[in-house]
Parts: C-alpha cells; structure tokens; sequence
C-alpha cells in the first residue's frame, strides 16, 4: 500500500499551496508545501507546519532551487 501522504491545494496569491493532514507528536496538524518566487531559472520551496488548524505556520526548512548551467 502507498503510505505517501496526499496534497490538495493550488494557486494562492502568487504562490503555489499545496497541503497535508498530518499527525505531529501524537496530535492532529497540517503540513504544505509553498512554491513562491517562481522564475524561468530558479524558484524557491517552503516546507512548514501547522498544529493550530493552520492559524499560524512554523518553517521546517526553506530551500531556494537554481536551474543547473
């Protein structure tokens, strides 16, 4: 069986949105994805929690991708 967790979401503001019900330290959260800044050769991506029901949202790690020369 997949066990891969499925993403919902889309366009937001500019932004691709794309998140996930999670379970974090044994308690119901969110997980996204966020695509912003999106540009022919580089574009960068979000990764960040929710355990308040996405109120408000903790960065897990940010990385920014360039197209390679």
């Amino acid at each position: 069986a997949d066990t891969s967790p499925l993403f919902t979401g889309g366009l937001e503001t500019g932004r691709m949105i794309l998140s996930t019900a999670a379970t974090i330290d044994g308690k119901a959260a969110l997980k996204r994805m966020v695509f912003h800044d999106v540009k022919p050769d580089s574009f960068d991506w979000d990764w960040e929690n929710s355990i308040d029901g996405g109120k408000s949202w903790v960065a897990m790690w940010k990385i920014h991708y360039t197209r390679r020369k």
